[in-house]
């Protein structure tokens, strides 16, 4: 019914995540709707995060107008070092061999949510309008297969789905419920 993963962990919060007041100018294009924990969802409809944008820019460099607010974000990281990893740029750290170091993957864009450490809360929120979700967050996006969004959130949320996920986990350190990615994809 979902194609289950967990939340983007690029690594550098502060290049990727945009302060809504976006005071460097990123266009739009660029600018994505996150949602970083799930401390803060109080309904099982809920949208993403009000703080953030995700910055998400899969053009080439080289193909970017240098006056454009995305390059000369982009631009002003490239020469950035991080002291915690011996000095290395942030361009190296971020660099992979299916994305660009600037770059979140678009695959981790959900349309239900549930955080990874349930603690006392174990719900799943659908979001008004999907989004890209935070490493804390396990995210759900519904198959071609199965349509009907709706009627999958309703029957994540019944009672019976909710003891089947509890029955999958094992207890951690003072009953903590340990559940990972693998045992919400094979619920």
């Amino acid at each position: 019914v979902f194609e289950v993963f967990r939340g983007s962990r690029r690594g550098c919060n502060d290049f990727f995540y945009i302060p809504k007041e976006n005071e460097n100018n990123i266009e739009n294009a660029y600018l994505f709707d996150i949602q970083k924990n799930c401390k803060s969802i109080k309904r099982l409809e809920t949208a993403a995060s009000s703080e953030v944008y995700a910055s998400c820019c899969n053009v080439e460099l080289n193909q970017l107008d240098c006056n454009s607010g995305a390059y000369k974000w982009i631009d002003s990281w490239k020469s950035k070092r991080n002291p915690n990893k011996g000095n290395k740029l942030w361009s190296e750290i971020l660099a992979t061999k299916k994305l660009k170091w600037y770059e979140l993957s678009r695959n981790e864009i959900a349309e239900i949510i549930t955080s990874a450490n349930p603690d006392q809360r174990l719900f799943f929120a659908k979001l008004t309008k999907p989004a890209f979700i935070d490493q804390r967050i396990i995210g759900f996006s519904h198959t071609k297969k199965y349509p009907d969004l709706d009627l999958s959130h309703a029957l994540l949320n019944s009672v019976l789905s909710l003891y089947f996920l509890e029955a999958s986990g094992f207890g951690r350190g003072e009953g903590v419920l340990d559940i990972n990615k693998t045992v919400y994809s094979q619920c």
